[in-house]
């Protein structure tokens, strides 16, 4: 909750703590989406979408796992060459469910999480459509 998560995200990478913590939230630093629609890599794009997402314990989980289920579904297309990421928000939201079990979540809280990873492409009213769009 704090007014620049961008750091303390960061610390918990560099530190490798992520490593530990959230494996799957590891495989996004350093790793480069490939796409005509990102300019940055995984890791800084989630960083960015929770750095400015409102200040809402849900919302900011929302935000931090997002696009938990990216590189679990990416495909690479040749013409032109780049990646593809169908449904990353449909495997995002199975890998919250079981997450947020792990880490223990209330079920008002996982539900919430959830519906924000499963609708943060297509919803308009999603609470972090914004913050990803801008994260781009």
């Amino acid at each position: 909750m704090s007014d620049n998560p961008y750091v303390g995200l960061g610390y918990l990478s560099d530190t490798k703590l992520l490593n530990y913590i959230i494996p799957e939230l590891a495989i996004q630093v350093n790793y480069d989406q490939n796409s005509k629609y990102h300019s940055h890599d995984l890791w800084t794009h989630t960083k960015l979408v929770v750095q400015n997402s409102p200040k809402d314990i849900n919302i900011r989980w929302g935000a931090f796992l997002h696009d938990i289920g990216k590189p679990f579904v990416r495909v690479f297309k040749e013409n032109p060459p780049r990646s593809i990421y169908a449904k990353h928000e449909i495997m995002g939201e199975e890998i919250v469910e079981r997450l947020s079990r792990h880490l223990r979540f209330s079920n008002g809280r996982r539900q919430i999480v959830k519906e924000i990873v499963r609708n943060h492409i297509e919803d308009e009213n999603s609470p972090i459509k914004k913050a990803d769009d801008e994260a781009k």
